[in-house]
């Protein structure tokens, strides 16, 4: 009878040889934690610090004059926690997206004292007021998109007619804080159904690839109207950024995309300058803007946060 003998493999004795690197790393992690819980708080407790950017381009192969206005109105009635931000999308002809960058600061500025602080109000009665001063200039052809963000201490509201969106990079997210108004909605199809608007080849009376707008009054018969959207978020620790652009981005630049463009850049004005150039470069045919509003002062350490 055979017998087994035993294995005269060795076997390496278990030994804790990292344990002080996994205390160190313990503690790596919880100072982190600490240092960030120390940010946030700081963060909530101080007045709001905005940076920003605006970039532009006409794309001349493609548009032969630029219809894109952008506004950026810092210490509105002179209070340094107010700031306006607005993009403007014409079609047509520029007259009508003239007429909102000429005069929005003045109008919602005076809707802010009459309205009492109803910022609703504020928002509708200056849509409206535009709107009157577009039917004034004969913009009977003449039309334009408007996404206007106004920041409050950390109040962001963001009131919008048309398809030029904005969206608030939060963490790793990227957060429509806009609504875009056309044809593939189903509310606002049917809203314009049933006030017996036109709707041709998948467009208002077959022009129009958008709901609302601010001008084109030949389409008012139609639905179209200038009553915005309008959207409430109170500014918090992990909102990075805001992007407001005009669909000449959004045409060709998806979210995903976004957020890569973001993690790569270190500020604001890198940030607006990489989004354009990334339409354009994916052959986008119409104007091209773009508004970047960061929350951070230090933005250039934001990508080791996210």
């Amino acid at each position: 009878m055979s017998s087994i003998s035993p294995s005269k493999k060795k076997y390496r004795p278990y030994r804790l040889r990292n344990s002080s690197n996994v205390l160190k790393y313990s503690e790596m992690s919880l100072n982190s934690n600490k240092e960030k819980l120390k940010e946030e708080i700081k963060f909530n407790l101080s007045p709001l610090k905005l940076n920003y950017s605006i970039n532009e381009f006409q794309n001349q192969s493609h548009r032969e004059y630029m219809e894109d206005f952008t506004l950026i109105h810092p210490n509105l009635d002179n209070d340094p926690q107010k700031t306006l931000f607005c993009l403007f999308d014409g079609h047509g002809g520029t007259l009508s997206a003239e007429i909102c960058k000429n005069n929005i600061a003045q109008i919602f500025t005076e809707n802010l004292s009459k309205n009492n602080g109803n910022i609703a109000e504020c928002f509708l009665n200056t849509f409206n007021e535009l709107d009157s001063l577009c039917l004034k200039e004969d913009c009977i052809e003449i039309g334009n998109t408007a996404t206007v963000i106004f920041i409050d201490e950390k109040n962001l509201y963001c009131a919008n007619v048309g398809d030029s969106r904005a969206v608030v990079i939060y963490n790793e997210s990227v957060i429509n804080i806009s609504y875009d108004d056309n044809l593939k909605d189903e509310k606002e199809k049917n809203r314009i159904l049933k006030e017996n608007g036109i709707i041709k080849n998948k467009k208002l009376n077959g022009i129009l690839s958008i709901t609302r707008a601010i001008g084109d009054f030949d389409q008012k018969k139609n639905g179209l109207i200038c009553v915005p959207h309008l959207n409430k978020r109170e500014i918090c620790y992990n909102d990075k950024f805001v992007i407001v652009a005009s669909d000449g981005i959004w045409d060709v630049v998806t979210n995903e995309m976004l957020l890569n463009v973001v993690h790569r850049c270190k500020n604001c004005e890198e940030i607006a300058k990489k989004i354009v150039n990334l339409a354009i470069n994916l052959e986008s045919k119409d104007n091209i803007s773009c508004i970047v509003i960061g929350f951070h002062e230090e933005e250039s350490k934001l990508n080791d946060k996210f």
